[in-house]
């Protein structure tokens, strides 16, 4: 034991003092040698790493849809133009990115669902085009194609309700209450559809004039049964075929025209019916602000479409749109919106 009696233990001053020198002192390099290593992969800029940020946007056409939808619908409530050519502009960006990716084809289930909320905003964008009908129901057959895709490769949906019928058991209530739409509005309907069904020869046409017809009828005796009608109208658009449906929602098919305009015509006489889907979700806003119930609803931009289908009609047909033409001048003053029962 006398051997380590005056050696430095590891708690001594010197070992201590020994030990603080060898570690913090470091090591010196030969600076001519040294090379400065830049960080790979990466672009600086003042906003951040471009590469890593374009790495996140898994899905560009996503993005662009929900820009193009955000800028119209501010453009829309403040009028400001330069916002309506920035939402066309992110618009374009955004078809062109999804015709680019469904041509490759649906590979997971998450870039299935990026594509169907694309389609969604996209079509939601429509309401905001004057001329953007036939958008409206392009995206429709989109949405339902994309959908239908998925699930043949049972693929896990996010947008449960919007393919199935629980959106009917929410709205189950509100709309046993919606009353009737006036009869003298539901019955003219009737008969302006009436006026031109000897024009629809193709059976496309025939199809959907058949069907809007049936709808304006159901709106004498039942608003849930219009209302149903209504909901499978939409479908329609993916049954037809590609040359039938560039054909339907072509400007000069003037029979086309009329069809397109009793359908909006129809959906806007239906308001105070179609208003139910909102009633689960203004309950529980109302909680948070009181007297949401009552408030008046504005001047649906959908009117926009109307007013484009009306424009040059040719002077022989313009008896066959005079009932769509006073709805569009109803809907100017805000009258449909109670279902005209003033």
């Amino acid at each position: 034991m006398d051997v380590y009696w005056n050696t430095p233990s590891g708690d001594s001053s010197e070992t201590l003092k020994s030990d603080s020198q060898s570690s913090m002192v470091p090591a010196k390099r030969d600076e001519s040698s040294a090379t400065k290593r830049g960080r790979k992969g990466h672009a600086k800029s003042r906003t951040g790493c471009k590469i890593c940020k374009r790495a996140r946007i898994k899905y560009d056409f996503l993005l662009y849809a929900m820009l193009a939808l955000a800028a119209a619908d501010i453009s829309a409530k403040g009028d400001e133009q330069q916002l309506r050519v920035t939402a066309m502009a992110y618009r374009v960006k955004s078809i062109e990115s999804l015709n680019r990716a469904i041509e490759s084809g649906i590979q997971t289930f998450i870039q299935g669902n990026a594509m169907l909320a694309t389609c969604f905003a996209l079509l939601f964008q429509s309401v905001f085009i004057q001329d953007g009908l036939g958008e409206y129901m392009s995206f429709i057959r989109g949405t339902l194609a994309i959908g239908t895709k998925m699930g043949y490769s049972q693929m896990k949906f996010l947008f449960v309700k919007a393919f199935g019928d629980e959106q009917l058991e929410l709205i189950g209530p509100a709309l046993s209450l919606t009353p009737l739409v006036h009869p003298d509005i539901s019955r003219a309907a009737c008969k302006s559809l009436e006026k031109f069904g000897f024009m629809c020869e193709k059976a496309s046409e025939a199809l959907l004039y058949g069907k809007l017809l049936c709808m304006a009828r159901n709106l004498v005796t039942s608003s849930q049964d219009a209302y149903m009608e209504l909901r499978n109208y939409d479908g329609l658009f993916m049954f037809l075929s590609q040359e039938d449906f560039v054909n339907f929602i072509d400007p000069a098919n003037i029979v086309g025209r009329l069809i397109q305009a009793h359908f909006v015509s129809v959906q806007l006489i239906m308001t105070p019916i179609t208003n139910s889907e909102l009633m689960p979700r203004q309950v529980v806003e109302s909680e948070k602000e009181p007297n949401i119930l009552g408030k008046p609803s504005p001047v649906s931009p959908t009117a926009g479409w109307l007013r484009y289908l009306h424009s040059d009609i040719p002077s022989h047909m313009v008896e066959y749109f005079q009932w769509t033409l006073w709805v569009e001048q109803q809907v100017q003053n805000s009258k449909l919106y109670t279902g005209v029962y003033n």
